[in-house]
């Protein structure tokens, strides 16, 4: 079994939001998952094969995007893009989280075939990453007329979550929220104005009655609800509140600062929602974070804990922390070159977008050196 010793760490990012930084130089990888977390001077061994010098670099879990449309593979239809998740990658996601897969041509409207395609890109993207990217795909998206029958064989069959999208009785939609929860099934719910054709304009009324088990894209997808209704749903749920990228930036704020007052961050996942009309956008998590640190009192550190650990222990995810037990999906970054700020978290506190200048999965090496990000103020070094 291979293992990396990553040292000279500048600051350690854990992912845990009850304690997002650790005091630490060092982490240990065997195989893809990391079995040591502390001081270099502490470690029994001096044998690996292969050592990375961070020079004082940030390392933090890779970003995992809980909120993503895939179509087939790294295609994209929408923007008629072959290998676009090759980007996202160069980014630091490292995981991507489906909200069901809308933009696939031709998309069935039957019962029949939404389960088809749910378990076709449940059990596909299960066997094929790519990029490298763990991409969760198959999210089932629901109309009226499925059993609990339909969910038991979804599950059985690989399918994590359903997503309300279109238009449906609460009353149904209800009994959905049941049944998901009975067959491991976690229910997402739109929340917004409507996005596609036939879709749903949500009301906290029907929200309240269903009551999924996220709040997708709380913010507006793209389209946000009133603010009265987005502090109602916050208030009398305890769903997941999904801000996104691609939705209203002024309902981002205002719902990242009331989560801050009444000491909700636990509730909160970062995703893109992407792609989209919105476009293809590979360092859209970044900007998500930049965005509600930059308007708001929340610290760089435990923004980049709502973009991975917090999405990791929601999904069950292996990944999403930096601690021992945990898969080395990891990444190294720095200030960029000509920023003003010191570091990886003094640059996201400016405005900055950090400098990746490593990403690896299950321990191995996927990026050396981001063709997206700016480069790094510091040079790391890699022993093999």
């Amino acid at each position: 079994m291979e293992r990396t010793l990553i040292k000279n760490v500048g600051t350690l990012v854990t992912g845990d939001i009850g304690s997002p930084l650790a005091e630490a130089d060092a982490i240990l990888i065997e195989g893809s998952h990391i079995s040591y977390v502390g001081m270099t001077g502490n470690l029994e061994s001096s044998e690996y094969e292969r050592v990375i010098d961070a020079a004082g670099m940030t390392l933090l879990p890779g970003l995992i995007d809980s909120h993503i449309h895939p179509a087939i593979g790294e295609y994209t239809p929408m923007q008629n893009m072959i290998g676009y998740i090759g980007s996202y990658l160069h980014g630091g996601t490292t995981t991507m989280i489906s909200n069901g897969e809308v933009l696939l041509p031709g998309q069935p409207r039957g019962v029949d075939g939404l389960k088809a395609l749910a378990i076709f890109a449940a059990q596909s993207y299960q066997n094929y990453r790519p990029s490298g990217v763990k991409v969760r795909g198959g999210t089932l998206l629901l109309r009226e007329g499925f059993s609990e029958e339909d969910f038991a064989e979804l599950s059985r069959l690989g399918v994590r979550r359903g997503k309300l999208l279109y238009e449906i009785k609460p009353e149904i939609g209800a009994r959905y929220a049941s049944w998901a929860r009975n067959h491991d099934l976690k229910l997402l719910m739109h929340c917004g104005g409507t996005s596609v054709p036939g879709g749903l304009s949500t009301t906290p009324e029907q929200v309240l009655k269903i009551r999924p088990h996220v709040l997708a894209h709380l913010n507006g997808g793209p389209t946000a609800m009133p603010p009265e209704a987005i502090n109602t749903l916050i208030d009398e749920t305890r769903g997941m509140i999904e801000l996104v990228l691609c939705g209203n930036p002024r309902a981002a704020i205002a719902i990242i600062a009331k989560v801050l007052r009444e000491d909700q961050l636990e509730r909160v996942i970062l995703g893109t929602d992407t792609p989209t009309g919105s476009g293809i956008i590979p360092l859209g998590m970044w900007q998500l974070i930049n965005l509600l640190t930059g308007f708001s009192d929340l610290k760089p550190e435990v923004a980049i804990c709502l973009a991975t650990g917090n999405t990791a222990r929601f999904y069950g995810l292996g990944s999403g922390f930096i601690r021992e037990g945990s898969a080395a999906d990891l990444i190294l970054a720095d200030a960029p070159a000509g920023s003003a700020a010191p570091d990886t978290l003094g640059a996201i506190a400016a405005g900055d977008i950090p400098a990746i200048a490593l990403v690896m999965i299950d321990g191995e090496i996927v990026v050396e050196g981001s063709r997206n990000s700016s480069p790094p103020k510091r040079r790391l070094k890699i022993e093999r």
